[in-house]
């Protein structure tokens, strides 16, 4: 795969939040450089930051992953919606928690709660999208419902192969492909 990033920068070591925000203006100046890599941020942060040689320990790693995929927003609702949540399920058998997986959704209403599958529903999987059909059913479900969706919410980070194959033209996304660093937007007025 050819390099589209040419420029060698001297290494930057980050190991905490301190260390990130004192490098933030070498960060910065480094991504208006290298527009071509700056895109890539909406890709992958933490692989741009390494494609200008920005080396990020693995608790600076996991911080930007969390704030980017979990903003202080979403966690807060998270927080709120757990605390209503999990209370109830305390009452149920077997003391069930919040459920994440379309099995755990099924093992929560249909054996915990006791609510019967509807036709074409397995009674082993229940994907989040049809809790919907059963908000009616249970008080607790659409708080669930509510718990899920801010849970998938935020950013998804690419892997690495989807961010090389970005960063060599081979997958291409006009949303990414438009941005444009340092020049007015096409249809500005000067």
């Amino acid at each position: 795969m050819p390099d589209t990033n040419p420029v060698t920068f001297k290494p930057i070591r980050v190991e905490t939040h301190h260390d990130f925000r004192g490098s933030m203006v070498e960060i910065v100046n480094r991504l208006n450089s290298t527009p071509e890599i700056a895109k890539l941020v909406l890709v992958n942060p933490i692989y741009a930051l390494r494609d200008i040689n920005v080396t990020l320990s693995k608790e600076m790693e996991q911080h930007i992953f969390q704030t980017f995929t979990q903003p202080p927003a979403m966690q807060q609702r998270l927080t709120e919606l757990a605390a209503q949540i999990q209370p109830e399920l305390d009452k149920l058998p077997g003391k069930p928690a919040i459920p994440a997986t379309p099995q755990q959704n099924a093992d929560l209403l249909f054996r915990s709660m006791g609510i019967a599958p509807l036709p074409g529903d397995s009674p082993d999987q229940l994907a989040r999208e049809r809790l919907n059909a059963y908000w009616r059913r249970h008080h607790l479900i659409p708080l669930l419902i509510d718990y899920q969706r801010v849970a998938r919410g935020g950013l998804v980070f690419f892997p690495r192969a989807t961010y090389d194959a970005y960063k060599s033209g081979a997958l291409k996304q006009q949303w990414l492909t438009s941005i444009r660093f340092g020049a007015p937007p096409p249809d500005a007025k000067s």
